[in-house]
């Protein structure tokens, strides 16, 4: 699922996915708001699980992404 999750991210924000970890921040390299929501969205069909408007405003970094995303 890690592969999945960082092949939509680097999609998404256009992040190069060996430039992509655990430390990388929200609002900064092509993470906006905007591209926010559009992975909330990709990830949620991706992998069928539903984050809820404040779980989604509490990611923070590419760590937190994941951990919601594997279902932890």
């Amino acid at each position: 699922m890690s592969d999945k999750i960082k092949e939509i991210f680097s999609k998404v924000t256009g992040t190069p996915k060996e430039a992509i970890n655990k430390d990388f921040k929200r609002n900064s390299n092509g993470w906006d708001s905007f591209n926010h929501l559009i992975l909330i969205m990709e990830l949620s069909e991706a992998t069928e699980i539903s984050v809820s408007a404040k779980k989604s405003a509490e990611i923070e970094n590419y760590g937190d992404l994941e951990s919601v995303f594997k279902g932890k």
